[in-house]
């Protein structure tokens, strides 16, 4: 009970106190702003996946044009035969039915082919959310590789898919795991 008896001064426990809150509202501060700058962390680090993956997608158009100006330029040889084909049995000349079936085949072959290429274009390109499903690994090889050999940049490098024999499937996003490999 000495303590109680001592004298003390008003004013530096009250300048004492007020030290201890401004530290306290500092150290609040701070841990506030350590969590903002956490969070930016992350935005960055997503937005710069994001960039990562445009610019690729970017890359890549170029080799995906190109890839689809095959099989258009057959498409477009085709149809000017058949179009001539198609003048010759007006005018009375002997077309066989069966030549005109087979270009039209090969035209619905090669605008397949078309669709195929932009498919797995756009399959690599779009983000798709967090959803998974079950993804063929050697189908997955395959249209990456596919995507790979268009990329004017190749330039002389093979690209060769040789899947194991069976069937591996994974659960995984597809467009997330094209980008990856």
């Amino acid at each position: 009970a000495d303590y109680l008896n001592k004298p003390f001064d008003v004013f530096v426990l009250r300048e004492l106190l007020e030290k201890c809150m401004e530290r306290r509202q500092r150290r609040a501060q701070l841990e506030q702003g350590v969590e903002e700058l956490r969070n930016l962390r992350t935005e960055v680090a997503r937005q710069n996946a994001e960039t990562g993956r445009l610019a690729t997608a970017s890359a890549m158009s170029a080799g995906v044009v190109h890839e689809l100006n095959n099989p258009l330029s057959i498409v477009a040889g085709y149809a000017e035969m058949l179009s001539r084909d198609l003048d010759q049995v007006g005018h009375g000349g002997l077309i066989a039915v069966q030549d005109l079936q087979n270009r039209l085949l090969k035209i619905q072959k090669e605008v397949l082919r078309c669709k195929e290429i932009a498919d797995r274009f756009l399959r690599f390109s779009r983000t798709g959310g967090e959803q998974t499903e079950r993804v063929e690994v050697a189908a997955l090889l395959a249209a990456v590789a596919a995507l790979l050999r268009a990329h004017p940049e190749r330039g002389a490098i093979a690209i060769d898919v040789e899947p194991a024999a069976g069937s591996l499937a994974i659960q995984a996003h597809p467009g997330q795991m094209m980008q990856v490999l």
